[in-house]
């Protein structure tokens, strides 16, 4: 497909922004919030239509997959993308947000751990389990965020979530008194708080546990060595963007694109469902949600729902054109 059109911050101002559609990828540091990277962006592009997939608590690094323009409708589509962490587990105290910015809650012996005994109870927490959200999250309950009520010392009563995880494998660890730590790779669904699963499994060894370290190493289809650290972006923003900010399909498979034909594209234009005789054949007769619906010459029309099995049309549901 072809690539996005950046623009610079005077096109921006004078609305050519407007027109501005593609991801960056970038690597948060530790120290700011997922939002403060957003509100950066906005400063660096002068684009304010930018959001952000996936939270990233502020102490973490790593993969920030963000927004741009137009790209913001795919949102609903990327919100459930799994994850790969680099960790660090501690043993040997909790925490009230179960890491190490929070007061300690419970200091416990680590003497008789060891790695059999860890590596066990890693194993309990392989599939599906649930978690309790913890207090200190941006979850909401009744519209407010768990944080802001953990703030005033308020604790809520939080209905478990499912959430599921791939793989959870210790790489390192290093015995010590009063810590244990084990350095961990977890590959996990959407909502999963890695935070939760150091906590949980501190409280099983009877010890306890906090996140030490998180590095978000994979989001979707994205990974760490090709995202852009914040330090670099507004160089790398003036001086090379056409590279940095990426189409729209680099986040679904190539599966997941239809060329449309002429009818097919006026139809778009008045927001109306297309059918099998308005696009090319598709490569298959069951298409994954969504489908990106492209002109002959590269240019992302609309982001679809598909209609059918097997397919008989596109529902737009983003028309970009």
């Amino acid at each position: 497909m072809m690539g996005v059109r950046a623009t610079s911050r005077r096109d921006a101002r004078n609305g050519a922004g407007s027109r501005v559609m593609g991801i960056l990828v970038v690597d948060k540091p530790p120290g700011i919030t997922s939002h403060g990277v957003v509100q950066q962006v906005r400063r660096i592009t002068g684009i304010r239509q930018v959001g952000h997939v996936g939270t990233l608590d502020p102490a973490a690094r790593g993969v920030l997959p963000l927004l741009i323009g137009r790209a913001t409708k795919i949102s609903r589509f990327a919100t459930g993308w799994g994850k790969t962490y680099h960790a660090t587990l501690r043993l040997g105290e909790a925490r009230d947000t179960q890491d190490l910015d929070g007061a300690v809650i419970f200091t416990g012996a680590t003497t008789g751990l060891t790695e059999a005994a860890i590596e066990a109870t890693f194993a309990r927490f392989r599939g599906d389990i649930e978690q309790v959200p913890p207090m200190y999250s941006a979850k909401k309950i009744d519209g407010v965020p768990l944080y802001k009520l953990a703030r005033k010392g308020k604790e809520v009563e939080r209905e478990p979530k499912q959430v599921h995880v791939e793989r959870l494998e210790a790489t390192a660890f290093r015995p010590g008194d009063p810590f244990w730590e084990v350095d961990f790779e977890l590959t996990c669904s959407s909502g999963t708080f890695v935070r939760t699963i150091c906590h949980d499994v501190g409280e099983i060894l009877g010890c306890g546990g906090v996140l030490a370290r998180l590095v978000r190493a994979e989001a979707g289809p994205f990974d760490l060595a090709e995202a852009v650290p914040l330090a670099d972006l507004e160089r790398r923003w003036n001086e090379e963007r056409d590279a940095i900010l990426r189409p729209v399909s680099d986040a679904f498979s190539p599966e997941q694109t239809v060329v449309v034909n002429s009818a097919g594209h006026q139809k778009l234009r008045n927001g109306q469902t297309i059918t099998l005789a308005d696009v090319e054949p598709p490569s298959r007769d069951d298409l994954p949600e969504p489908v990106l619906l492209y002109t002959p010459g590269g240019t992302l029309l609309a982001i679809s729902l598909p209609l059918g099995s097997p397919v008989w049309g596109f529902r737009p549901i983003a028309v970009l054109v």
